[in-house]
């Protein structure tokens, strides 16, 4: 602020922090990523990752300290959940992924699950998106991911603005999902498309699929069938994502073969669907 005098800014840039979090940790992969462990006033730490794709740079953030969904292949509720993220504390993430450089998407795809924390998140996402008083993000730039169930799904729909939302679903019958998130035990998958679809009835945000290829478990070709069959003629699109193995879990990364033979599954019955590209193996 160069209208101010020279000792007013000196005396400001001692006494005030502009930041409210700093970086613990800083973690460089290979293609620009970049993997931010972020300390917290209460000495807590929140995970941030910028990541560039197909269409742009992302900044990948969290919503919460830890996560008590409890996805039995996922390393982000292996510690459970400390707590909720404030909407100031969401909010630095991607001023601190701004530091790093432009982005132009952003996930709610870190630890924890957006829907456990909607207020906060959604309040975040209002200033994101503001175009004079916030970042001017486009609210379709914008994806929230969740494992919940259709009433949290549902709760997010109070963002009000057409940001994405991808349901993480990666089983095909309700029984093997119950098994890989047992929190949802009792959740129809059935439920979830509904509620996604309201969701987008309410929102205008488009709706993705996130499905994780664990070898041997969900990846043959008749756990695909049996994905496309549940959500056909419906407007999802489907993300594979491969596992990235994590040490202590009992989960392999399928064959790449095997994925493509899922994805032309899912092609022949009309879906629209691609496997993700892999990145961060390398910053974990």
């Amino acid at each position: 602020m160069t209208d101010l005098p020279s000792g007013l800014r000196h005396a400001l840039a001692e006494t005030l922090d502009v930041l409210g979090t700093g970086v613990a940790a800083e973690v460089k992969g290979g293609r620009g990523v970049r993997r931010l462990a972020l300390q917290l006033q209460d000495g807590e730490t929140a995970e941030l990752v910028v990541m560039r794709g197909q269409n742009g740079r992302t900044a990948c953030v969290s919503s919460q300290v830890g996560c008590p969904v409890g996805c039995t292949f996922c390393a982000s509720g292996i510690l459970g959940l400390a707590r909720n993220l404030e909407c100031w504390e969401i909010l630095e993430q991607f001023l601190h992924a701004r530091q790093l450089g432009p982005f132009d998407r952003a996930v709610f795809m870190g630890t924890g699950d957006p829907a456990l924390n909607a207020a906060q998140v959604i309040n975040a996402i209002h200033v994101l998106t503001d175009p004079a008083h916030g970042l001017g993000i486009a609210p379709r730039r914008i994806t929230l991911s969740t494992a919940t169930g259709p009433a949290r799904i549902r709760s997010l729909a109070r963002v009000g603005r057409p940001v994405g939302l991808a349901i993480s679903l990666h089983a095909a019958v309700d029984e093997l999902r119950a098994e890989l998130v047992p929190s949802q035990a009792g959740v129809a998958i059935d439920d979830l498309v509904v509620a996604a679809l309201d969701y987008r009835d309410r929102t205008g945000g488009a709706l993705t699929i996130e499905y994780v290829l664990l070898a041997g478990v969900n990846d043959g070709e008749d756990a695909a069938a049996s994905l496309a069959r549940r959500i056909a003629d419906r407007p999802f699109f489907i993300n594979l994502i491969p596992y990235n193995p994590v040490d202590g879990m009992p989960y392999e990364r399928p064959l790449s073969e095997t994925s493509h033979a899922f994805k032309t599954v899912l092609e022949r019955a009309g879906l629209r669907v691609r496997i993700r590209q892999s990145q961060g193996r390398d910053v974990d």
